[in-house]
């Protein structure tokens, strides 16, 4: 039975992404952004579609990461469900050149930290914004090392 188990999960365990490229320098003037999709049960046929000031950045499915440089400043955030279930959500970041944010999503209701379902507003550690189908929070680096361990971060597209 145990070696039934040890197989089980050995199978569905998630691709470690040591082997994953290191992500290039944050361009001069810009600001990274590098978002997480939370592998979790819940919504995990659901893709996030996550927009930076109204601009698709991409989708994500469970488990998934990308990596997004703009223009530092007040950011708007924001992701909606594929499937459209109860709506999406706004949260706004500031950012400046030459930083990088972590960025988690997750579904409602399995979020990191607290439970705050504010549906808007300022995106800052330690408070989460929900929406009836995601919720955001922005982590620290410690916050984010072991998500990033399991999570290949697709490289920034613009």
């Amino acid at each position: 039975m145990t070696r039934v188990l040890l197989l089980s999960a050995l199978l569905v365990a998630p691709a470690f992404a040591a082997d994953a490229p290191a992500l290039p320098p944050v361009p001069d003037g810009k600001t990274r952004l590098i978002v997480i999709r939370e592998s979790s049960f819940s919504g995990m046929l659901a893709q996030a579609r996550f927009s930076v000031d109204g601009n698709g950045v991409g989708s994500l499915g469970n488990g998934d990461g990308a990596a997004f440089d703009g223009a530092p400043g007040e950011l708007e955030l924001s992701v909606g469900n594929s499937l459209n279930w109860y709506g999406g959500m706004k949260a706004t970041l500031t950012t400046a050149a030459g930083e990088t944010h972590y960025i988690a999503i997750s579904p409602n209701g399995w979020s990191i930290g607290p439970k705050a379902h504010d549906a808007e507003g300022p995106l800052t550690f330690g408070r989460v914004i929900c929406s009836g189908s995601w919720c955001l929070t922005q982590l620290s680096d410690a916050d984010a090392a072991p998500l990033l361990k399991d999570t290949t971060i697709e490289p920034p597209k613009n």
